[in-house]
């Protein structure tokens, strides 16, 4: 089965709908997505108060440079390059 990201959008409209007393069906027939779906979400929510769960990150190790670090690097190689040759 494949996996399908659903938006923070769509999952705010599942707890705003379940908040205005609509039953998990009704919200997973009038949004399209299915009951496990729903369910899980809702559990997200009142456990963190948030729809996406603030401790399920990218997997894997961090990444050490980021675009500003990239720039510093290359202007300090030219610099190593310029002044070796």
């Amino acid at each position: 089965m494949k996996k399908v990201n659903i938006s923070e959008d769509l999952r705010w409209r599942v707890i705003y709908l379940y908040y205005d007393s609509f039953s998990l069906q009704e919200i997973s027939e009038l949004l399209k997505i299915s009951a496990p779906t729903v369910t899980r979400i809702k559990k997200c929510f009142e456990q963190w108060r948030c729809v996406i769960n603030p401790l399920k990150g990218q997997a894997g190790r961090r990444k050490i440079f980021n675009g500003s670090n990239i720039k510093v690097n290359f202007y300090i190689t030219l610099l190593y390059l310029y002044n070796n040759r």
